[in-house]
């Protein structure tokens, strides 16, 4: 037996729907208790979010969520990337559904079974796809590999020879490694063929392409590198995907993105993501997607014509892609490739004879040949001896030998009839038929009345033991589908005692022992084989619904409390999310994540109309279909926790009242109206700020308005144009989404946060500038309101996640300028709460410190008090000007590199808060009085007590947001510790930006030189910044 093997720390199946992930955890499950899997690897049978996300989108989810199940393990409260470091994750993807098969390809039976060299002792077992391959992956292709993640197709079966060795040192300093075959020119026509470098570095990825251009990648010996299915992505390049998540329109991909309310978006593994990173691919080129299976039919490789807006969103798709992983490094490993059936199963533990493939077997003359009639369809069996098959009859995934009759139209699947070898099983008498079906058109059979046979295993294939099973057998007229107990459980490999559960695995019921002792004890007669009937199951069934009608009795308890003010409503909600998380146990990953899936958008909408005992009845019929898997039930919760957030937002919205917004002449037609805006660095104070702790407590933050390398990073511009519609271009480095709205329904997405376009959308709605839903159509507003249109023009240059406020500050800097472009004015105070409003509006639910930070120029110091409506006020502190040039020079900004992963915060923070957890109360009124204590050293220019009171933030934040640190960074900081008074990360955490409060400019610039040095990411940078003392500027310029 061969002992080099790869030890998986997960196995993930993708497939496309909810009722084929079910049967594939069952698989996964099987395998595992036969000894495939080992019992410490995480399984998961995820469905894709949507159909057609590619096996790129597919890819995207997938990695997401086993790195939620493998954080949750390791005890973070959100999705944590160093859990990925010693992880071996292997990604199988099924693809499309098959005929003749409910378990997909991956489960096609194939006519082979396990021998004696098989790595685990199995009872008579035929060999699957899934099976093959992962026999392949963990004992050949992978097992010298570095710790990373595998992804593979099982649309194909790997030809690699078992004493196969791959050297991985020829390839350590690679990030993605593509396995190739060999294949002649021919053959490479209809597949894709890569272009090597002299290194084995992948170049190019060619489809379907031209004699020329395939033999310009021929190999030395006349062949061509063909695309495999096995792709290893290491750590590296693993972290870069799982980031991927976080950009839209690359959100939509996963079902973070489609429980945001994203369009799904179609993404291949090797013709998007894999070509970003090929060396002769040039980014126009690449975002135009002239070769991707993405973009219809100017492309070789897709059939279906995209429209316009699709094809606008996929280049945007494919500019993020470029930016992330540009720069990573694609190797392409060249294995010989044998087409052979034969040399496939050679050497390896299976055993193959009397091959019937994909094809009907002949009838034949001979007395001990099969009988098959010429309508019969035999699908990936092994068919031998006596065995006769009846007319339109469909013989699937079996090994069928000895006697065996089949009736006419008659489907059997997964039928094993090869007795012991050491005792053959002697024909039944004539009267009777041998049949054992699982399922048939016409069930014109019955069961033999005196013999029911069990083999027990006993090593090496062998069989002893071998009894007639007559207990149990019911009087001949009450003999019927309902008892008759077709479906055996095998107890798993190792355990001496037979599980309940394990009997009740058909059902999917987990519950205390359902049989007695008596029955257990009769099971051990039985050998460790247990057939249940229909009718055991239900009965089993209706004792768990019993249990849980208690929790729906506890849910239309509690629900009563709904008809309460939206405050304690808002809470009640909470507590049954609380619940349904807690019937998860620990096998459905992290408890917080997106909220926006549309099938629980008419609830939403109820109780965002203020029509709340009809939203909780509708948010409790919605539920009943969510309860079935731990997975479900987790996002069922997230959404409670996201109708829990519409009342809290009824609450938040009170705020409008502290707006004023004045009339003024509308700018000429044409003219540019300039928003400019800083970013803000958080000193002390935030979480406290965040509803309903900002209005049940009260909160108080402290912080100060930035530039980055000299200038405002935050930009907008807006003008009247003629035309009655609204153009919105969103800039993101030397890349612009252009969103043109001519329709009420265009704007209709403005609540949807990752909407190309949402937060501009909402502006005009927040400002009560358009008015939606409404009879009067988009243009006759523009037109009556404002004479023409709008052009807008958006920026923010700092990267995403970087914990500065970016979103809340440019929301503020919209409003200044389309406010003053519609004809308006307003002053700090009402944007500030407008923002508040807007965030509201796109399901955010963020706090109030960012409009503060970025709209108000230097130090201040923001509050709310206890009560609502919430008013927010503040005090700009009065710094001396020495104290201010001393900072501009101690001050060192850097980003980490690390892309902040740690989305979904506040809900935890929320959860916990609504949850009175004492350590909770008692870091909010920390929080609080830091923060004052934070304001009054900024005034006595105590740059010492200030680095005290940001070092006690860091710490705060860490308790009430655990996991926000990685541990990288925080080496760093402890390196960096003697230099400095202070030093945090902005914002939540997780990521993105750290500030340093340096005890002297010398010191500053060691630190500088030690960062360079010790680099926590290739992608660090360290930013030039300074004090703005303007806050949000808002001016009119001529057009150009």
């Amino acid at each position: 037996m061969n002992t080099r093997r790869k030890k998986w720390s997960a196995i993930v199946l993708t497939c496309q729907n909810k009722a084929s992930a079910h049967a594939f955890n069952r698989e996964l499950e099987l395998c595992q208790k036969k000894g495939l899997i080992d019992k410490t690897t995480l399984l998961l049978a995820l469905e894709d979010p949507k159909a057609r996300v590619g096996s790129g989108g597919a890819t995207l989810n997938a990695l997401l969520v086993v790195t939620e199940h493998l954080s949750a393990q390791a005890g973070f409260l959100t999705v944590e990337s160093k859990v990925l470091q010693d992880a071996d994750i292997l990604i199988m993807h099924m693809g499309r559904n098959y005929p003749f098969s409910a378990c997909g390809r991956a489960f096609t039976t194939l006519p082979a079974k396990y021998n004696d060299r098989s790595p685990v002792m199995l009872y008579d077992s035929l060999v699957d796809v899934f099976g093959s391959l992962l026999y392949l992956l963990t004992y050949t292709v992978c097992p010298d590999s570095p710790s990373g993640v595998w992804v593979c197709s099982t649309d194909q079966m790997l030809s690699v020879l078992p004493d196969t060795v791959i050297d991985w040192s020829k390839m350590a300093s690679d990030d993605i490694v593509l396995l190739l075959f060999e294949c002649s020119p021919l053959y490479a026509r209809s597949h894709g063929v890569c272009k090597l470098g002299a290194q084995g570095e992948i170049k190019d990825i060619f489809f379907r392409e031209t004699d020329d251009k395939i033999k310009s990648c021929s190999l030395s010996n006349g062949n061509v590198p063909v695309v495999g299915s096995p792709v290893f992505f290491s750590l590296r390049a693993a972290e870069k995907l799982l980031s991927l998540h976080n950009f839209p329109p690359l959100d939509a991909c996963t079902y973070y993105g489609l429980d945001n309310g994203a369009s799904p978006i179609q993404l291949a593994l090797v013709f998007d993501i894999m070509l970003s990173t090929c060396t002769d691919i040039t980014e126009e080129d690449f975002v135009r997607g002239t070769r991707s299976t993405s973009y219809g039919k100017s492309t070789k490789t897709s059939t279906e014509q995209m429209t316009e807006e699709e094809m606008s969103q996929m280049a945007g798709a494919r500019r993020v892609l470029w930016r992330n992983m540009r720069g990573l490094k694609p190797h392409g490993g060249v294995i010989s490739h044998n087409t052979s059936l034969w040399q496939l199963y050679s050497g390896l533990p299976f055993l193959c004879s009397n091959i019937t493939h994909i094809a009907p077997l002949d009838g034949s003359a001979s007395a001990l040949s099969p009988v098959i009639a010429d309508s019969a369809v035999v699908l990936n069996s092994i068919v031998e001896g006596r065995v006769s098959i009846g007319e339109n009859a469909v013989i699937s995934h079996c090994h069928l030998e000895q006697s065996f009759t089949t009736a006419t139209t008659i489907i059997n699947t997964t039928i094993n009839t090869s007795p012991p070898p050491s005792q053959p099983l002697s024909p039944p008498p004539p009267s009777t038929h041998h049949h054992r079906h699982f399922h048939g058109l016409l069930f014109n059979s019955q069961f033999s009345r005196r013999r029911q046979w069990r083999w027990r295993s006993q090593g090496k294939g062998g069989y002893s033991g071998i009894r007639r099973r007559t207990e149990g057998i019911r009087s001949e007229d009450k003999r019927c589908l309902m008892n008759a107990r077709l479906f055996p459980i095998i107890c798993p490999f190792g355990e001496e005692e037979l599980s309940a559960s394990d009997t009740l695995w058909l059902a999917g019921v987990t519950t205390s022992r359902p049989f007695t002792d008596d029955k257990l004890r009769q099971s051990e007669h039985y050998y460790r084989s247990v057939a249940s009937s229909v009718q055991t199951v239900n009965t089993t069934i209706v004792a768990s619904l019993k249990s849980r009608g208690d929790r729906e009795h506890y849910y239309r308890s509690v629900s009563i409390a709904c008809t309460s003010p939206p405050g304690i409503a808002a809470r009640t909600l909470a507590c049954i999310a609380d619940v349904l998380g807690a019937m998860t146990g620990d096998k459905a990953g992290l408890r917080s994540g997106p909220a926006g899936n549309v099938t629980w958008r008419q609830s939403f909408q109820l109780l965002e109309r203020k029509r709340i005992k009809e939203g909780v009845a509708a948010l409790a019929a919605e539920r009943t279909k969510w309860i079935d898997r731990p997975d479900l039930l987790i996002r069922a919760a997230r959404h409670y926790e996201g109708a829990e957030q519409i009342l809290r937002k009824h609450a938040v919205m009170s705020t409008q009242q502290f707006i004023e917004i004045s009339m003024t002449d509308l700018p000429p037609m044409g003219h540019w109206v300039i928003a400019e805006a800083p970013v803000r660095i958080d000193l002390s104070g935030g979480w406290s700020d965040t509803p309903p702790i900002a209005y049940e407590h009260g909160g108080s933050v402290t912080n100060v308005a930035i530039k980055l390398n000299g200038e405002k990073p935050i930009q907008v511009q807006i003008k009247r144009i003629p035309e009655p519609e609204i153009v919105l271009v969103i800039n993101a480095g030397d890349h612009s989404t252009r969103v043109v709205c001519k329709k009420l329904e265009d704007m209709a997405d403005y609540s949807q946060p990752h909407a190309p376009g949402a937060l501009g959308k909402a502006c005009f709605f927040a400002t009560n500038l358009l008015t939606i839903p409404s009879t009067q159509s988009l243009a006759n507003q523009l037109k009556e309101r404002y004479q023409g249109g709008f052009e807008i023009h958006s920026r923010a240059d700092v990267p995403y996640g970087s914990g500065l406020g970016t979103s809340s500050i440019l929301a503020g800097a919209f409003l200044g300028a389309l406010l003053r472009a519609a004809g308006r004015t307003a002053g700090v105070n009402s944007l500030i709460h407008s923002v508040m409003i807007v965030e509201q509006m796109l399901t955010c639910g963020g706090g109030w410190q960012d409009n503060v930070g970025g709209l108000v120029s230097g130090f201040k110091c923001a509050r709310s008090r206890p009560s609502l409506p919430m008013e927010v006020t503040f005090d700009v502190l009065r710094v001396p000007d020495s104290v201010i040039d001393e900072l501009n020079r101690c001050l060192v900004f850097v980003y980490t590199g690390k892309t902040r992963l740690a989305k979904n915060l506040l809900q935890g923070v929320v959860r916990n808060w609504y949850s009175r957890q004492s350590e909770i109360v008692q870091v909010v009124h920390d929080l609080v009085e830091n923060s004052e204590k934070c304001a009054k050293a900024l005034e006595r220019g105590d740059l010492e007590d200030l680095g005290k009171c940001v070092y006690n933030y860091r710490e705060q934040k860490k308790i009430i947001a655990p996991g926000t640190e990685p541990d990288v960074i925080k080496d760093m900081m402890e390196l960096i510790a003697p230099y400095a008074y202070g030093q945090c990360l902005t914002g939540a955490g997780g990521g993105g930006f750290m500030y340093i409060i340096a005890k002297s400019p010398t010191m500053a610039g060691s630190i500088k030189d030690m960062l360079k040095t010790k680099k926590p990411s290739d992608d660090m940078v360290i930013y030039d910044v300074s004090i703005d003392n303007e806050g949000l500027i808002v001016r009119v310029e001529p057009g150009s």
